[in-house]
């Protein structure tokens, strides 16, 4: 008797939580600066033909990501995603082309992004509400630098076995490169900022950074993992910190977001030296750079693995911290 009264409060609890979260996300897409940016990116993104069908999509934004981004796309479909859909903002180092190219022969679909400002929420809500139209079945938000893994099994599978609406995923770990060499580094521990993806529901809304989507259903789960590289080189890791700050500067977003990328909107290659070095040998604090060594990295060869087991045994869980 007790457990079942505990059991129906539970169900009540999480009723009461659903029901907010819908509250919550129809209230953001009726307040008036959200529908302002959601409805000016009707102009400013082009548009392509999707297939339709309950597939597994991943949509991101992509700007000068030409060193990384095929192996991304290629690794979700060798996860068993069924459709990409990138919307390339203005590269200038032969992404978009590249993004062409391979929509020749792979199940990607590319659009432009002509809107320099860094709306991320109302512009990933938006490429969501595009394969949601076409029929997706579950949504990936993911970054160029992003590799989603299955733990157990192919990430596709994971997916379909959940019962939940939305996915936030407790395994995230961020590698870097060697100043000695080609080989990279895992740091071992898990990063403190959590991923999601999610099941169809039309009014979901995607936050900054694709760390929350505001739907109903949330539910942890173990059973997938991202693996993160974000910065591959001192040309690269330059060219990414300018190009945030500029496209932050273009917002009326508050300072206190994308603070990282705001900070280092003056570097330059030269300036970048010591702070590169300074990253990779772990010795630069979170206010600094977000993404950085928490401890000792562990190598994990010249690539990154094809299936997350072989290097889960590297790896610890995350702790106990309200997660």
């Amino acid at each position: 008797m007790i457990n079942t009264l505990k059991s129906l409060k539970h169900q009540l609890f999480l009723l009461k939580i659903n029901h907010d979260k819908k509250r919550e996300a129809i209230a953001l897409r009726e307040s008036t600066e959200f529908k302002e940016r959601y409805a000016s990116l009707n102009k400013t993104f082009t548009r392509t033909d999707l297939p339709r069908g309950p597939f597994i999509w991943g949509i991101t934004m992509v700007k000068n990501e030409a060193d990384i981004v095929e192996q991304t796309i290629r690794h979700l479909l060798d996860q068993g995603v069924d459709h990409i859909l990138a919307a390339d903002n203005g590269s200038s180092d032969g992404t978009y082309e590249l993004l062409l190219e391979l929509s020749k022969t792979l199940p990607v679909h590319v659009i432009q992004d002509r809107e320099l400002a860094y709306y991320q929420s109302e512009k990933m809500t938006w490429l969501a509400d595009r394969v949601m139209e076409a029929g997706a079945e579950w949504i990936i938000p993911f970054d160029a630098d992003e590799f989603w893994y299955g733990v157990s099994a192919p990430l596709s599978e994971v997916l379909r076995s959940q019962k939940g609406h939305t996915i936030e995923l407790t395994k995230l770990y961020n590698v870097f490169p060697s100043i000695e060499g080609p080989s990279l580094r895992i740091d071992p521990t898990p990063y403190w900022d959590l991923k999601v993806c999610f099941s169809r529901w039309e009014n979901a809304v995607i936050k900054m950074g694709n760390h929350e989507v505001i739907a109903p259903g949330k539910q942890k789960l173990n059973e997938a993992a991202i693996i993160h590289y974000p910065w591959r080189s001192k040309e690269q890791f330059t060219r990414k910190l300018r190009q945030g700050a500029k496209a932050l500067e273009a917002t009326d977003l508050p300072d206190n977001m994308g603070y990282h990328w705001r900070r280092n909107g003056d570097i330059t290659i030269e300036s970048a030296t010591p702070l590169w070095e300074a990253l990779l040998r772990g010795e630069v604090d979170h206010e600094t750079i977000t993404w950085r060594p928490t401890g000792p990295l562990t190598s994990i060869g010249s690539s990154l693995p094809q299936e997350f087991k072989d290097i889960i045994h590297l790896l610890k869980e995350k702790m106990s911290t309200g997660i």
